[in-house]
């Protein structure tokens, strides 16, 4: 199998684009193809109140 990936920043430097694909001729009829994006944030985490869930047995 073969892997290619390529990792792009938008200009506005907000969102990374994830594009593959992969080559298997083996197992895999054609080429597959596929991307996502991710928005990149550069605020800081604000904390939320949370209930941790416990076991009640010992």
């Amino acid at each position: 199998m073969e892997v290619m990936e390529c990792f792009k920043m938008s200009k506005e430097g907000d969102v990374l684009t994830h594009e593959y694909t992969m080559i298997d001729p083996l197992y895999l009829a054609e080429h597959y193809s596929h991307s996502d994006t991710s928005l990149f944030r550069t605020d800081k985490f604000i904390p939320y109140e949370r209930e941790d869930f416990k076991d009640d047995d010992p």
